[in-house]
């Protein structure tokens, strides 16, 4: 049987799975890198659809005067040592010219009106690093302007698109993938996509949270790295920030330097109990704060009282542009006042800082197959302009990588029988209006409250993540199979479910692995940083026995040892 019969085939050189700021960046490079036929798959709308589209575009650049190794010393502080150092170099030291890029394509970023310099401020957490103001294109500005002028150039390179795809497995054998399979998620219509190299640029995983812009953000990329056999690290450092309870908004630190002060059920501000820097803390500082003070008797309700902010705040958020601006005015129409009032306000889960796990030349460890954007694991760390700086270099680099790799190879077509079982993976669950009595929101719901728990996700122990790990097993066991799916659309989100039922499988394994307190991964049980047994990664594939390994840092490729981290830290804070 030819594989053409089993689905439609639309093969490609370098295959991109993900749209977003990366897999763009991808297009366009492994297009200039002499990759001739270069299609993206998106299970939205290519550039229209990903997270970065609510972005502020506030970007990581380091131009020719910064000092690049107090910046390096800046990351190595912030992310707590746990960051790949080489990777870190080469993002800082192809950035003025990615800078260069975007300017090219029309992007005008804010100069400062006295000395013609870039406008900048400071990356939170990281020290000496500065990130630019966004960037405006056409009547667009910040994460909307990066996305257009990204979209007008892959169309004049002649990049392809396929929307609303679901990519549902890698084609992988003999450790070399040859392309990747899914369906269309409003037909059901089985693609087959044979490529000769294959760039994954999807996104993290958010539980389908409630911050800003994370709903179709469910681990759609662990799930296909995982079953294919790619590595996979930093699954037990799972972002959580903070946000209101009644509308979108972002902004926790820009707000609170400007005098916003955070307050208890009992109108305290009751931070500094927690956090010497108080309301101006780091957002996992705030978060660990708000659930110790749920168990003192102080919350749960929080609320973030915005009326110190100076009288321009809500000025400088509409002239920032972007949805902020959008939300903003909205609120207005409908007479929601937002800077003249506390404002409830409460954890959120935002991201899960896993990721594959590659070479600084964003090669996994399965031949063809590269990483790009928030899929390439660079560390724990969220910073003011970091995903964006890293979306750009890894989708740069993992663009050219695989255009060299494509040129370079002929791998052989997948075979009828290989894409036969794919597709009888994908459709496990048939499509069937009259079976299933429990909904999919209603999984999403008590997958939530499993996970979301307060001293599940953020005041982590060992009892209480393996009880976790076994109520979700049992929800997966009892419920997932008895959900309605009347159409492809509930299809769809039924495939990402499974996916987010496989990624807190792997943060609840991992937070129970790591048995100290790092970042954003606190273990009660271990308060305490142990660089002695924990600097190292805990990487999970699942063709190894126990499912995971440790690995060490290759620490003669850093420029910095182990034995300096504690001196950066307290010379860099």
């Amino acid at each position: 049987m030819a594989i053409a019969e089993i689905g439609t085939v639309r093969p490609a050189d370098v295959l991109i799975i993900g749209g977003g700021l990366a897999g763009l960046f991808a297009a366009i490079k492994a297009k200039e890198a002499g990759a001739e036929d270069v299609l993206i798959i998106d299970k939205g709308a290519v550039g229209l659809t990903n997270r970065y589209q609510f972005s502020g575009g506030y970007t990581i650049f380091l131009l020719p005067d910064d000092d690049g190794d107090q910046w390096l010393r800046g990351f190595v502080a912030g992310q707590q040592g746990m960051c790949p150092q080489n990777k870190i170099e080469k993002i800082l030291s192809q950035s003025a010219a990615r800078l260069a890029d975007l300017e090219q394509m029309g992007l005008i970023f804010p100069k400062e009106s006295g000395n013609g310099g870039y406008r900048r401020i400071p990356s939170r957490g990281l020290g000496p690093v500065k990130t630019l103001c966004p960037p405006t294109f056409k009547n667009l500005a910040g994460g909307p302007a990066v996305t257009a002028a990204l979209l007008k150039k892959v169309r004049s390179l002649g990049v392809k698109f396929q929307e609303k795809t679901f990519v549902s497995d890698l084609i992988v054998s003999d450790g070399q993938v040859s392309g990747a399979v899914g369906c269309h998620r409003r037909s059901g219509e089985f693609f087959i996509f044979p490529a000769k190299a294959v760039v994954i640029a999807g996104g993290d995983c958010s539980f389908r949270g409630n911050y800003v812009g994370v709903e179709q953000v469910t681990g759609d990329t662990f799930a296909i790295a995982h079953r294919a056999g790619a590595d996979l690290a930093n699954m037990e450092f799972l972002i959580c920030n903070t946000g209101p309870t009644d509308f979108g908004l972002r902004g926790t630190g820009p707000l609170a330097k400007n005098g916003a002060v955070f307050r208890n059920a009992k109108g305290e501000d009751f931070l500094k109990k927690y956090a010497d820097a108080g309301s101006r803390a780091e957002c996992s500082d705030i978060v660990q704060g708000m659930a110790q003070e749920v168990r003192a008797g102080g919350g749960p309700t929080f609320y973030f009282d915005l009326t110190p902010t100076p009288d321009d705040t809500e000025a400088h958020f509409l002239a920032e542009g972007g949805w902020m601006a959008r939300s903003l005015t909205r609120l207005k129409e409908r007479d929601t006042t937002v800077f003249d009032r506390e404002i409830e306000w409460v954890p959120v889960i935002q991201t899960l800082r896993g990721g594959m796990q590659t070479n600084a030349s964003c090669l996994s460890n399965i031949d063809g197959l590269f990483a790009a954007g928030t899929a390439n694991s660079t560390g724990p760390g969220l910073f003011t302009g970091w995903s964006s700086a890293k979306c750009i270099w890894s989708g740069t680099t993992a663009g050219i990588s695989a255009a060299h790799f494509a040129n370079d190879t002929a791998p052989d077509l997948p075979e009828a029988e290989q894409i036969h079982d794919l597709k009888s993976g994908l459709f496990n669950r048939p499509v069937d209006p009259g079976f299933g009595d429990v909904t999919l929101a209603d999984v999403t719901r008590r997958m939530q409250q499993i996970l979301f728990a307060f001293d599940t996700s953020i005041l982590k122990q060992e009892e209480r993540l393996m009880k976790a790990e076994m109520n979700l097993v049992e929800l997966k066991d009892d419920q997932l199979g008895r959900t309605k799916v009347a159409g492809f659309h509930d299809f769809i989100r039924f495939k990402e479910t499974e996916n987010m039922f496989l990624t807190a499988e792997l943060f609840l394994k991992a937070s129970q692995l790591r048995r100290e307190s790092r970042a954003d991964h606190r273990r009660e049980e271990y308060p305490n940083r142990d660089d002695a047994e924990w600097l190292k990664w805990i990487i999970f594939n699942r063709q190894l026995k126990e499912g995971y390994r440790l690995a060490e840092f290759p620490w003669d490729k850093y420029k910095y040892g182990a034995d300096e981290l504690i001196a950066i830290e307290e010379t860099t804070a």
